[in-house]
Order: structure tokens, then C-alpha cells, then sequence
């Protein structure tokens, strides 16, 4: 469908329209985006103890990126299927960062003071964003390669939840390589 068909349709109000992406293939080619990522944090990084995972920062890392990828999902796929209503916004997310800040704040209230500067800059702050960032290009271009066969009416918002969806994603990955608790 090139963009001259797709716009007499939809002025015609020809209601949604069948995906033309198919969901193997949408799972194959993020599947191999994920194990690139993984690969690269364990050459890169390396990944955290086994010990470390009787604790519960890694756990709690791993479902703030699980409960972003869950919310920007189907965003993501109603984002690039046109005369589908529109996503949600970017509220589902904002709930999850919400939640997330309401953890840490309950925690910062009942730390001791000398600790407080530690806890909210940890010792690897400036190296983390960086990190997810570099893990995040595979599942991107993947994330874009898969919109790209879709016909994303608004391709800004259908950019926007991909980026969200592939930093939710190397938040995930990077997760296994974190070492701050």
C-alpha cells in the first residue's frame, strides 16, 4: 500500500486496516535484537554474581523494565496500524515511572542521612545511561525495521514509543550487567 492509497482510504473512512506485518516474523527479528543486546552486555560488561540475584535490586530492575515494555508495547503496534484508534499516550508509562519514584522515595525517607548522596547516585551513574543507550541499537533498528512495514499515520509518536519500547527493553538487558543493589 503506498501513501497515496492509504490516504483515499482513510478519507473515505474505511475503518482499520489488516496488518500487514506478521507476528513471527515481528518476534523473530526482536528475538535476535534481544540476544544481541544480551550477548553484547555479557562480552561488554559482563553479567552480575548469581549472588546478587537473592537480593531484590536486580529483580526490581528487571519488572521496572518488564511493567515499561508492557505499557509502551501496544502503543507501539496501535502506532503503526492506521484507522486504529490512538494509543493510550504516554500516560501507562508516566504511571510506571510514578510508581517507581514512589519506591525510591519511600526508601530515601528511611535511609540514614550519610547514606542519601550514595543512594541516589549510586557509584555508576554517569556509565548507566550510556550503557542502555549502547544496548538499546540492535532492538531499535529492529523496533524501526518492524515500523517500517507497518503504515504509522504519525510517524513522530510511531519513533517515540519506538525509542521508549527499545529503552524499556536494554533497561531490562542491562539489568543483568548492573552491579549497583
Amino acid at each position: 500500500m503506498n501513501t497515496n492509497d492509504l490516504i483515499g482510504m482513510l478519507a473515505k473512512q474505511a475503518g482499520p486496516v489488516e496488518n500487514p506485518v506478521n507476528p513471527v516474523l515481528c518476534s523473530a527479528v526482536v528475538g535476535a535484537a534481544l540476544i544481541i543486546s544480551i550477548a553484547g552486555a555479557y562480552l561488554w560488561l559482563g553479567f552480575v554474581p548469581l549472588s546478587l540475584f537473592g537480593q531484590t535490586g536486580p529483580w526490581l530492575k528487571i519488572l521496572f523494565g518488564a511493567a515499561l515494555v508492557a505499557t509502551c508495547k501496544s502503543a507501539f503496534v496501535r502506532a503503526g496500524q492506521p484507522g486504529v484508534t490512538e494509543p493510550s499516550g504516554i500516560y501507562p508509562p508516566i504511571l510506571v515511572f510514578s510508581a517507581v519514584a514512589l519506591l525510591a522515595l519511600g526508601q530515601f525517607s528511611v535511609s540514614d542521612e550519610t547514606d542519601r548522596v550514595a543512594l541516589v547516585w549510586g557509584h555508576s551513574w554517569s556509565a548507566c545511561p550510556r550503557n542502555i543507550l549502547t544496548l538499546s541499537i540492535p532492538i531499535l533498528c529492529s523496533l524501526l525495521y518492524i515500523m517500517r512495514r507497518m503504515a504509522p499515520v504519525n510517524q513522530i509518536k510511531a519513533g517515540a514509543y519506538a525509542g521508549l519500547l527499545a529503552g524499556s527493553l536494554s533497561a531490562m538487558v542491562y539489568a543483568l550487567s548492573c552491579t549497583e543493589s
